[in-house]
């Protein structure tokens, strides 16, 4: 996670390619933005962590915004394999267990 060091040298804003990460950025920035680099280093493991649990899945990402916005975006395209559907209770229990689904959503943070 680059954005981390981003910050630290200077960085004026980030790219996030889910919006889903959104909430643990924030609170990353803010904590940076106090000079609290060990909450920031704890929400960029976070992340890590459950970087970790998208990986184990093939397509996750995509089945995750069922779970969020209740919408079906389909299977991926080729050469990703689809997700398997059995899997579905475990992906969801897993993410669960790091709080995935219920983060906090801070103020926007200004760098």
């Amino acid at each position: 996670e680059p954005k981390l060091a981003g910050i630290a040298l200077g960085a004026k804003g980030v790219v996030l390619a889910e919006s889903f990460y959104a909430p643990t950025w924030l609170r990353m920035c803010h904590a940076a933005k106090v000079d609290n680099w060990v909450a920031a280093r704890a929400e960029q493991k976070w992340k890590h962590d459950v970087m970790g649990v998208f990986a184990a899945y093939p397509s996750a990402e995509r089945v995750v915004y069922r779970k969020l916005i209740g919408v079906d975006m389909g299977p991926p395209r080729l050469p990703q394999m689809p997700f398997p559907e059995a899997q579905y209770d475990s992906l969801i229990a897993e993410l669960d267990s790091f709080g995935f689904f219920n983060q906090t959503v801070p103020t926007p943070c200004k760098l």
